[in-house]
């Protein structure tokens, strides 16, 4: 569901609040369905066991390197076929550096 397109109390009553931690180099990588239903020139769609296993393949030290190494995939995995659905990709990448808790930067 989509704000806008349906009623705001709708929405609202479908949100779940998750809490989680993340340990040093650890990231959480959120995706819309345009991803997992992304489709090959076979009509194949792409889907969350291959999403999750690209995703064991990588040691990112940016959060913008899981966004590149999915966006390279995509292009692999479509191999020219046109998306037909919206695509957003959100990343966390906890990479703690103790310089930037003091003051330092």
């Amino acid at each position: 569901i989509a704000l806008g397109v349906v009623s705001g109390k709708l929405f609202n009553d479908n949100l779940e609040v998750i809490n989680f931690k993340l340990n040093q180099s650890e990231f959480c990588f959120a995706y819309t369905d345009g991803l997992d239903e992304l489709q090959n020139v076979d009509g194949n769609e792409l889907g969350l066991d291959n999403i999750s296993n690209s995703l064991l393949n990588i040691n990112p030290t940016k959060a913008n390197e899981i966004i590149e190494y999915n966006l390279q995939k995509i292009e692999e995995y479509k191999n020219g076929n046109k998306l037909v659905d919206d695509l957003t990709m959100l990343t966390i990448l906890f990479n703690y550096k103790k310089e930037y808790w003091n003051g330092k930067k």
